[in-house]
């Protein structure tokens, strides 16, 4: 899934299809930790807002020189 940072809490999320062809939302994730024990989990208040195109990152960066592959075997 192609990745954004939440405008909201800093963290970089993957966002989803959702609505129709283009359309893309933040997945649901956790809101910044407080420090505070809760016995519930707390979503961002950023969780499945719509994004941006643009800001999407679909592929992470390639390496540049031969000594930054990695070979599987």
């Amino acid at each position: 899934m192609p990745r954004t940072t939440c405008g909201t809490c800093k963290r970089n999320i993957a966002a989803l299809p959702g609505g129709g062809p283009g359309q893309w939302r933040l997945s649901r994730h956790d809101a910044p930790h407080d420090g505070t024990r809760r016995e519930e989990l707390v979503s961002c208040s950023a969780s499945l807002r719509p994004v941006e195109l643009d800001a999407l990152d679909f592929q992470l960066p390639l390496p540049q020189e031969e000594s930054e592959l990695i070979v599987l075997f």
